[in-house]
């Protein structure tokens, strides 16, 4: 389990755009992405994710970019699916 109390956490991988203006995408209820994975998946090196408050269960998808991740509004907890065998 990952807490972001808005406090900026950062991915660090390769710096391809180099240049390019980063864009600031929302998510959360209401926001222009429903998923934190959609957001990744639609960002570039550079972009911000504003994640509004709330639980995010299994919602996260290695990004294979630089991006910033950034709590709005409260805590932000990413949660992985829980798995159960009979």
């Amino acid at each position: 389990m990952l807490f972001l109390d808005e406090v900026t956490q950062t991915q660090n991988v390769a710096d391809s755009n180099v240049g390019r203006n980063a864009a600031t995408l929302r998510v959360g209820p209401g926001q222009t992405y429903a998923t934190i994975a959609a957001a990744i998946a639609a960002s570039r090196d550079g972009d911000t994710l504003l994640v509004h408050a709330g639980t995010y269960i299994d919602d996260f998808t290695s990004p294979e970019h630089r991006i910033t991740l950034q709590a709005v509004g409260g805590m932000v907890v990413l949660q992985g699916a829980e798995v159960t065998t009979h």
